[in-house]
């Protein structure tokens, strides 16, 4: 697989070098710049861009490829090293050739996931200890404190059997849940937590005195003084409230303004709003010109037949078009900005192609093309393709009437709905004031 990679890379290197010396746009040394618009017919419905995109996303693969092939070429350096899987892995399967005497055998190797250690495993028991430790507590302040709750750890590691045994199952449930309520006097209870893993067992106790109901915690001693506090001064506007009470430190917690971040939110979805808008605009505004031009296509051909009927060229016909013409429309203007290039020395063939790409229209394109091509072979045909060109865009016309018409009746369905739910709620209304 190396070897076709690195084919590959020669070949697009080849490429570059060929396309460099062929269409570099100063092959042949740098010469005064011709501006020449021409119509490319693409015959394959795959764009120039698309090409590259495919043969950039191919040479990443291709690289891509080759890195894997040369790290599979190293991990091939030895092959009679087998590897483990991790700890708590899967076991994995190797097929071995054994040849003795030219007589080839296959056998099936089965390899266990890696395995602890006795030093090992007391070093990994010892730190999820520690973790046990910490998840215990809950929302005490300690284990020798005990007033809520606790949380018993579950497995953390697949590969080790977690087993806890408590020594007063009636205080505190195997779901963490302590009975304080039974307790006159502060009880200890002891958990211990059993770690198996193989032929190793490790275990670790955990004391925890359980206060009885009787005698408040810090954090209730705290909250009762806040109650009192807020008590004794609903006369008053302000509670100054102490920084301790009972060696724990209090602070208010200050409410955020969040001014800023509203602004910066609402200004952030106002410019994707906006951003959106003027792209429905933008979109609603071509559509509206593009809608005007093939409004005015049919009258525009007309009149283009019937001065080249009358002997008038191309040119001195849509010079006449524009002068009669008084109201400056999208079309007239750029007709005069194709006379004014024409006059400016522009190739008239070249003007007219450049007529139909910023009119738009399928319709104009293929007109102002087709003029152009006849300008340049000759114009014993043009006559004939105007002929035919009318009688296309009489049927545009008739389409775009049909189309106007669907979507009026489109837009009279808008009332006709509106009086549909009037009526509605003129019927239901007697129904519902009756019950």
């Amino acid at each position: 697989m190396i070897t076709v990679n690195i084919l590959v890379l020669v070949l697009y290197i080849f490429l570059v070098i060929i396309s460099r010396h062929h269409f570099s746009k100063y092959k042949g040394g740098v010469k005064k710049s011709k501006f020449v618009r021409k119509h490319v017919v693409c015959p394959l419905p795959v764009t120039k861009k698309r090409v590259v995109l495919c043969l950039i996303f191919f040479f990443i693969f291709n690289l891509l490829s080759l890195a894997a092939a040369i790290v599979d070429r190293k991990g091939d350096d030895s092959s009679n090293l087998i590897s483990r899987d991790g700890y708590g892995g899967k076991t994995k399967e190797y097929e071995i050739n054994m040849d003795y005497q030219g007589d080839n055998t296959k056998l099936n190797y089965e390899v266990l996931p890696l395995e602890y250690t006795a030093s090992e495993f007391y070093e990994e028991s010892e730190k999820l200890f520690r973790e046990y430790e910490n998840e215990l507590v809950g929302d005490n302040t300690d284990l020798m404190h005990v007033y809520y709750d606790i949380c018993i750890p579950e497995e953390r590691q697949k590969h080790f059997e977690l087993t806890w045994m408590i020594s007063e199952p009636d205080i505190v449930a195997s779901t963490g849940q302590v009975h304080r309520e039974k307790l006159d006097v502060k009880k200890y209870v002891t958990l211990t937590a059993i770690l198996e893993y193989g032929d190793y067992i490790n275990s670790h106790e955990y004391t925890l005195g359980i206060e009885p109901m009787g005698e408040p915690g810090v954090l209730e001693k705290v909250q009762e003084e806040l109650d009192n506090l807020e008590k004794e001064n609903r006369n008053q506007r302000e509670i100054q409230i102490p920084d301790e009470i009972s060696g724990v430190k209090i602070s208010l917690q200050q409410e955020t303004n969040n001014t800023s971040v509203q602004i910066f939110t609402f200004g952030f979805i106002f410019c994707i709003i906006f951003a959106l808008g003027e792209a429905v605009d933008k979109r609603k505004r071509i559509s509206d010109r593009n809608r005007v031009l093939m409004d005015l296509y049919p009258e525009f051909v007309n009149s283009l037949w019937l001065f080249l009927s009358a002997g008038l060229t191309v040119k001195s016909g849509i010079c006449r078009m524009i002068k009669m013409n008084k109201e400056k429309n999208v079309l007239v203007l750029e007709m005069e900005h194709a006379i004014n290039q024409i006059d400016s020395g522009l190739d008239e063939c070249t003007a007219y192609e450049e007529l139909g790409q910023r009119l738009g229209p399928v319709a104009y394109r293929r007109l102002m093309h087709q003029i152009s091509r006849n300008l340049k072979i000759g114009t014993k045909d043009l006559l004939k393709l105007m002929e035919n060109e009318v009688i296309v865009s009489m049927e545009i016309k008739k389409e775009n009437v049909k189309k106007k018409g669907e979507e009026a009746s489109t837009k009279l369905l808008i009332p006709m709905v509106v009086m549909l739910l009037v009526v509605m709620l003129i019927i239901v209304t007697p129904v519902l004031v009756s019950l």
